[in-house]
């Protein structure tokens, strides 16, 4: 999560949101709190400094993701040794319906004779070792859980980068500065709908409010291309399309 500072506790935008609302009352925060986590902060989108890293530990082959996680963008799989695993994502959905019926794969290789150098010379036979070239391990997933199928009793953790949406001490999430002013004109957006304001009173407030959460999506698209991604960007997409006169080459 960003700094501190970055961010706004619910009750202090809550508190923001009502100086602005006409006949606004103190018993109306729980509504306020259900409309801005559930309505408002998801269709404000997330940027790259809304990315987190966690190891998750399965269990059973479940692995419940963490309560602030908003999507998953990547995870990778690793045994008790700290090997990486080869997995297979298979879909959303939760645990598997049909039975795996892959074939574990396996290969005999001999090992040739070998001279030990000791003071009396001894020969060592021929041996064959059986290498297993493991099944991937199916990965699916829900809301709230990573499932793992066929070989989840290999997986001892789960490295996974995700979309976080922080959250305070209550459980509530906080509201990005950059953010404030899309809450305050969506409060009164959902206030006008429940006082059963006049129809144009309505359409202005949906305009003020969507036209903000549209600058607030297109700002946070802008700060997530850094010079780094930028440097990307153009060596990889815009340069391929300029030819390169090498002519060491001719």
């Amino acid at each position: 999560m960003g700094n501190a500072s970055n961010y706004i506790p619910f009750e202090e935008m809550i508190a923001t949101a009502q100086s602005t609302i006409k006949n606004a009352t103190s018993e109306e925060k729980l509504i306020y709190k259900q409309w801005i986590g559930k309505l408002c902060i998801p269709y404000l989108g997330l940027s790259e400094s809304d990315v987190k890293t966690i190891t998750l530990y399965p269990e059973n082959g479940s692995a419940p993701k963490p309560d602030d996680c908003k999507a998953v963008i990547d995870f990778a799989l690793y045994d008790v040794n700290g090997c990486y695993l080869r997995h297979k994502f298979r879909s959303s959905g939760g645990q598997r319906i049909y039975p795996d019926r892959r074939i574990l794969l396996s290969a005999t290789v001999q090992t040739p004779n070998q001279t030990v150098p000791s003071p009396d010379t001894v020969l060592v036979p021929q041996q064959n070792n059986v290498i297993n070239n493991y099944i991937p391990v199916d990965v699916s997933e829900d809301p709230y859980t990573l499932w793992l199928g066929t070989n989840a009793n290999l997986v001892a953790s789960i490295l996974m980068r995700y979309y976080t949406t922080p959250l305070d001490e209550a459980g509530f999430p906080l509201i990005k500065t950059d953010d404030a002013m899309a809450v305050v004109l969506f409060l009164q957006y959902m206030t006008a709908l429940k006082d059963q304001e006049n129809q144009s009173q309505i359409s202005a407030s949906e305009l003020r409010w969507k036209q903000e959460a549209d600058r607030c999506k297109a700002r946070k698209k802008m700060l997530s291309v850094t010079n780094e991604v930028m440097k990307h960007v153009i060596n990889s997409v815009w340069c391929r399309l300029i030819p390169n006169h090498n002519f060491e080459q001719f």
